[in-house]
């Protein structure tokens, strides 16, 4: 039913929809850790892997893919992404995910313009700490990094403006508003993407992307209900 309502969203905002529809069961997970305001996860299970890659990729300025999909399908998923003339956007998504090992995290660091990461995440990814001196120094294409910090905000780092961060600080949500972090860095990383294809800056897309994610973990799903 998400998917559903996910697909109308968008037709109804006049954004053509590329989705597909996995027909089979929903086997779905809730994983949180128990880390104050930290993680939540929520999945259909099971339908990931069933992605087609037969059709053509629509025409972007920007293609977005995480982690999960690298890991799923390594090359494919290079190989169909690397056919848009946009720019790659790479979000890690979690750490483990690069441990269990994938030939597309190789490729991936050559390829991503934009790169959401957490410390852990870079880490796990390039094999060495994340340095504020020399944020560039892995990723040959690099034009933007996002250092996720989770409850501490977020940190943008714009290769045309140097080492200098532009700082983000999270959203100052109250206990009674908070209900869970599930769809927040897909959030932050839709506001801060959606920002940048404006022609925005840096720094007024960490703010969107900070907004956009405070609105959906004041919610029980993780979609905006606008």
């Amino acid at each position: 039913d998400n998917g559903q309502v996910y697909r109308q969203r968008i037709i109804d905002y006049g954004m053509a929809d590329y989705s597909q529809i996995v027909d089979e069961g929903k086997n779905a997970f809730v994983h949180v850790l128990i880390t104050p305001r930290e993680r939540t996860f929520f999945s259909y299970g099971g339908c990931t892997e069933k992605i087609s890659f037969e059709s053509t990729i629509p025409d972007a300025k920007l293609v977005y893919c995480s982690g999960y999909e690298v890991r799923m399908f390594g090359d494919r998923l290079i190989e169909y992404i690397s056919n848009s003339s946009g720019k790659i956007c790479f979000d890690i998504a979690a750490p483990n995910i690069i441990e269990k090992g994938s030939s597309g995290f190789e490729a991936m660091k050559d390829r991503a313009s934009i790169l959401f990461a957490s410390a852990d995440e870079y880490k796990s990814l390039y094999g060495e700490h994340f340095s504020r001196s020399s944020p560039f120094k892995n990723g040959k294409n690099l034009e933007v990094l996002v250092l996720k910090k989770g409850a501490k905000g977020s940190e943008a780092f714009d290769r045309r403006g140097g080492v200098s961060p532009h700082v983000f600080s999270r959203e100052d949500i109250s206990d009674e508003d908070f209900v869970n972090t599930c769809g927040a860095g897909d959030a932050y990383a839709a506001g801060f993407l959606s920002a940048m294809l404006r022609g925005g800056p840096v720094e007024e897309a960490g703010l969107i992307g900070t907004y956009v994610a405070g609105m959906v973990i004041r919610q029980h799903e993780p979609y905006l209900l606008l």
